[in-house]
């Protein structure tokens, strides 16, 4: 897949919610927008980030971060030193009284079902740099099995 096919998939991807969950429908777009980012070669994905963030929105930023969270299987229980900021979410959550942190937040896997933990607060400091996180993200975590994913 190229670069310029993964735009609509990025594009139909609802932004991160200030109240409530993202329908089941919201959930399958981010689902089946992450298979095609595991399928796309490296460069591709890196230059289409980089091309969907160049609009400038928020919004845009917000759900690509969610995206990371699907196509990554990131611990729910890793040591603080592990959680790699990229944006400065202002609802990030402490570590817990052992200092660990849940790399996947704020997307919470039941199985095989995604759903949010936590709503978008805001941000605040430099756009988000998702290929720095998609290259960091790469290189230490697995992709996630999506085959069994489901959103009911």
């Amino acid at each position: 897949m190229s670069a310029q096919a993964l735009l609509p998939a990025f594009a139909s991807l609802a932004p991160w919610p200030a109240e409530g969950d993202l329908s089941s429908d919201d959930w399958n777009r981010y689902i089946t927008a992450a298979r095609e980012v595991q399928a796309t070669a490296t460069e591709d994905v890196e230059q289409a980030l980089t091309s969907f963030l160049d609009r400038g929105e928020e919004d845009p930023e917000t759900a690509l971060f969610l995206l990371s969270r699907v196509v990554f299987d990131l611990p729910m229980r890793a040591p603080a030193a592990q959680r790699r900021t990229w944006k400065g979410w202002i609802n990030w959550p402490e570590p817990d009284e052992e200092g660990m942190v849940d790399l996947s937040w704020p997307v919470r896997w039941d199985g095989s079902r995604p759903t949010l933990e936590a709503n978008f607060a805001g941000a605040e400091g430099h756009r988000y740099a998702a290929v720095e996180e998609y290259r960091d993200l790469r290189e230490r975590f697995a992709p996630r099995d999506l085959d069994s994913a489901r959103t009911t």
